[in-house]
Parts: C-alpha cells; structure tokens; sequence
C-alpha cells in the first residue's frame, strides 16, 4: 500500500535489484552481529565435591545481593574473574563464570581469597548501583567483542569491526573515570565482608607474588630447558608444600617497595597498589606466614590429586617448546665454541652478529652488548645492533639512543613495533606524553598493518585472483613427486595469490581425493598432514576440494593457465 501523496511507487525491477541485495546484507549483518562469545577454559568444579568452596560463595552471594553463579572453573592462572558470557549474544541474559587460578589460591589464605572473591562479585552486585554494574559489563562485553571480531571475515564482518574498532575507544575513553571508581568501590566492598587487613593484605600478596612468579620462579623453571630435554619439574606441588608460596622474605620486601613505588597509571582502570592500600586506610606490609593456603581449606581431600594433573597437563603442554629449546641452545653452544675457536679479527660482521645473539640469548643482554658495539664499529648500519645498542644508550641516559632507534627502524621494518615501543617507554618515564602517545600510535598502526597483510595472506576467498604458479622447475618438480607419493591425492592445481598489501609470494595448492568428503575436520586434518609432509620452503596452503571447496574454488583453479599439475 501507499501511504500519502508524496510516496512514490518502486518499479519492481527495480525492487530486485536494490531489495534482494539488501536482504542479503542484512542477513550477513544479521549473522555477523550473532556473536558467541567463548565461554573460558579450565576444570569445573562441582558442588557436592568442594561443599566449603561452594558455601563461602553463597555467602558472599547473600551479603553482597549478587547474581548467581553458573559455573565455577580451576586454571592455571594467576588470577580470579568472573566472566559473563551472554546466551543471545549482543541481546545479553548471561551465564556467569568464575574462573579461580590455582597458582592465586595456593598463594593466599582462606580470608584473602575471600576478599578477592568478594572484590570480584563486588562488580556484579548492587555496590555499584545498576549504572556501575552496567559499564563494567559493557567495557567487558566491547573488549570481548573486538576480540572476536578481530577473527571475521566477510563484508558484513570487516563493517561491525571498523565501527567496534572506532566506538570501543571513546566508549572506554568516556567511562574510565566510573571504570576506576568502581574499583575502589569493589576494594570497600571486600573489605566491609572480609575485613580492611585481609582485603589489604591480599592486595600485597598478589602484587608480590606475581612479580616473584614473573621474575624469578618460572624463568628458573624454564632456564632448566638448557640442561634437559624434557620438562621433569612439578611447579605446582612445589607451591602446594611450600610456605608463603615460597617466596622469600627479603625478596618479598624488595618487591614490596618496587610495586609501592609505582603510580597509578593512565591506561589502566586499576589504581596502583599504594592508592588502593590508602584508600582502604591498611598500611603497607608483608602478610604473616601461614601454613595453610586458601587452596587447601577449599579444596580439601582434592587438592594433591588437581596438583598433579595441572603439573602433568603442564609438562604436557610445555614439553614441545621445551625440546626445541634444549635443541637450540646445545646448538648455539656448540656454534659459540666454533666461533670462539677463530680469532676474532677473522670473524665476518655476519659470524659477530651472530655470536652475539647466541650470547644474548644464553646469557642475557648485557653479557651480548659489548658484542653488539663491536658488530657497529665494523659495520654501524646493521640494524639490530643499532637498536640493541640504542636502547642500552637510552638507559645510560644518553639521548642520541633515539636517532639510533630511528635509524634501525628506518632500515628493517621488522624492527618497528620494538623500536616504537621502547621510545614511547621512555617519554613516558620522562613524562613527555605526547612524544609517548606519538610513538604508541606508531606502533598501533604498523601492528594493524601487519595484521591486514597477515589476514591477505592467510585467507583463500572464493573471489580472490589467482595467477598461475612462478615456481622453479626443479622446485615444480619436487612437489609433483611428493604429492604423486601420496595415496590419497588424486588431481592437484597450485595457483599464486594476487596480493595487495605484500610482495612475498602466497600459494594455493587444491588436491582432490580418492574419495569424498563431508565432514570438513576431516578436510583440514588430510591438508594439514600434506602441508606438512610436503614440508616446502614456501608460503603453501593446501586446500581439499571437496563440500563446497569443490563447488566454488575448483572452478576458479581450473581457468588458471598452468594452475592443474596432473
């Protein structure tokens, strides 16, 4: 029907024409819109398993008038959160995670994790009043969204991205003031549960524990990689049977004092801890040593068990880093031996780089520096030295390190994000924030470049353009007679990607099989096998056509000249 003396009727052609597309628009909005945010990861814990873990919550539940609490996970963390993950997406009703950390409940005791806990549901509760509530959850469910998104494809999906990329900013930008706020109010909502000591002295213990753990404990786990091929340590069920973590005293004072000295920092919502411990009115210090963790108390006849299968799913995990380090370094050390046995006058700038960087890697920075400098008195464009060298300059306060940083960036674009970075570290420490801000722009932007580049070149779009392949002949050949060797191989076609945003070559080897397939992991597990096997020196990505693949994309390959090699 129309409605009043201006409307104007749509041909039907017409009709088609705009409204079909539109339809279809719509819907690829409507479908990219349609997020499911992932739920986080680790061991659920039960109810009837862990019935004091379980009460402690309800109470807290109860005092603070909070919601309920669906699920309730162990990992490996050194941390605590409470995660909502909305059942319709972007229309919310969300199911609410507590994810505890087993490293932060064997850190603490029993009435420090409850004031964390506490602190945490302090954030979903009426403490914060519904407006506080809301911009906690809506700062949370931004971040959650330009994450996922970060991974769509598709028209529909690179739009709501642009707009999430541009309104998350000043959204975050507007609400940081009530952000901060709220943790203060979280802090006195802990502390008026728990208690202001244990609210004061979890706060310390965690901002300690965290600092021993990055700086010391687990660089001495990994360090042992350099001695044995395979990870045999149990870093769990040390922290299980030590005191205080196992954190020593004196080094527990030093970490103190550093982390009291730290200000509170524009581009976190968290005050630091000395604004925290002051607005709770505790003062400063090391919590008395306790025999038993919070760990213990909650999780009772169950802990030695959930020890160790996280120290088996560690090692587990690890174990293939770990190999290819023990690797490297008996191979550095064995190349280092090689070096040190010429006289170093006979050493190319090449063999010099790369003594340094073995030293580096082995022994630290500055035990490599000296090295550096000589790798720049024989040649001073080399790229990474001048950058190595420039930073060490910027710490010994000599401001000619920036021209050095410059300069190497200039030189190898693979340098620019670090270079970026450590200047705008150092304007802030001199408190020149717009010189700080400038460099961290600089940094973003080259990051988001490499992050289009990389989805250009990780991505097989059925409406790509394709070239015929520029291989060698001898390399042609060599792959011919690895894919003839493979059983299930039947046709192969490689094209080369048109790129726009690189000039490294991308290729795209479509194999058809000797028989059909419907599932598409089984698709992506048979490429993955022959991408593997065919192990070449080349940007390779090997696709089945079969499902839909066969439909759209084998077509496409069989227009291109030379793309079918049998």
């Amino acid at each position: 029907a129309i409605v009043g003396t201006d409307a104007v009727r749509v041909p039907v052609s017409v009709g088609r024409e705009l409204g079909i597309p539109l339809v279809l628009f719509a819907g690829a909005v409507g479908k990219a819109l349609w997020v499911r945010l992932d739920a986080p990861a680790g061991m659920p814990l039960a109810r009837h398993d862990f019935p004091e873990l379980f009460g402690a919550l309800d109470d807290i539940r109860n005092a603070l008038r909070g919601p309920r609490l669906h699920v309730v996970l162990l990992n490996d963390q050194f941390n605590a959160s409470i995660t909502q993950i909305p059942r319709l997406g972007v229309l919310g009703w969300h199911r609410n995670h507590l994810v505890l950390g087993l490293p932060l409940l064997l850190a603490l005791t029993r009435e420090q994790l409850l004031a964390v806990l506490a602190h945490e549901y302090g954030h979903l509760s009426g403490s914060h009043g519904k407006i506080g509530t809301w911009i906690y959850r809506i700062r949370r469910t931004w971040h959650q969204l330009m994450m996922t998104f970060a991974e769509r494809r598709g028209v529909a999906a690179v739009l709501i991205k642009r707009f999430v990329g541009w309104y998350a900013p000043y959204f975050n930008a507007y609400s940081f003031a009530l952000a901060r706020s709220e943790e203060y109010e979280a802090d006195r909502a802990a502390a008026a549960l728990a208690g202001s000591t244990d609210t004061g002295g979890a706060l310390v213990r965690i901002a300690t524990a965290a600092r021993y753990l990055d700086r010391d404990y687990w660089p001495g786990v990994f360090a042992q990689a350099d001695q044995s091929p395979t990870p045999s340590q149990a870093p769990y069920r040390h922290f299980a049977h030590s005191t205080d973590f196992g954190l020593p005293s004196e080094r527990a004072v030093s970490l103190l004092d550093e982390a009291l000295s730290a200000e509170t920092d524009l581009g976190d919502t968290h005050p630091s801890l000395s604004d925290r411990l002051t607005a709770l009115g505790v003062a400063p210090r090391i919590p008395e040593a306790t025999d038993e963790s919070a760990a213990r108390s909650f999780l009772g006849p169950h802990l030695d068990r959930i020890v160790a299968d996280f120290d088996q799913g560690w090692r587990a995990s690890c174990a293939p880093w770990w190999a290819e380090r023990h690797a490297r370094v008996q191979g550095a050390r064995a190349r280092l031996v090689e070096l040190a046995s010429k006289p170093q006058s006979d050493l190319t700038v090449d063999e010099l780089l790369e003594r340094a960087r073995h030293v580096d890697d082995l022994d630290g920075r500055d035990a490599a520096l000296p090295i550096y400098r000589q790798v720049l008195e024989r040649d001073p464009r080399v790229p990474v030295a001048r950058a190595i060298v420039g930073l060490a300059m910027l710490r010994d306060g000599d401001e000619e390190g920036i021209d050095m940083i410059e300069g190497a960036m200039a030189a190898d674009a693979d340098l620019t994000i670090a270079g970026n970075q450590a200047l705008r570290n150092h304007f802030a420490a001199q408190g020149d924030l717009e010189r700080a801000n400038a460099y961290h722009r600089r940094a973003a932007e080259h990051a988001e470049k490499l992050e289009r580049i990389q989805a250009e070149r990780s991505t097989i779009p059925f409406q790509a353009v394709y070239d015929p392949p520029d291989l060698e002949a001898g390399a042609l050949d060599e792959l011919v007679a690895r894919l003839r060797a493979d059983s299930f191989v039947r046709h192969a076609y490689l094209v080369r990607k048109r790129l726009e945003l690189s000039d490294e070559p991308v290729y795209v080897l479509g194999v058809t099989g000797s028989f059909r397939f419907t599932l598409k992991d089984d698709r992506a597990a048979v490429a993955g096998r022959i991408a593997s096997a065919l192990d070449l020196p080349i940007d390779l990505y090997v696709v089945v056509l079969a499902g839909d693949n066969r439909k759209r994309l084998l077509p496409i390959l069989k227009k291109v000249k030379g793309a079918k090699l049998f």
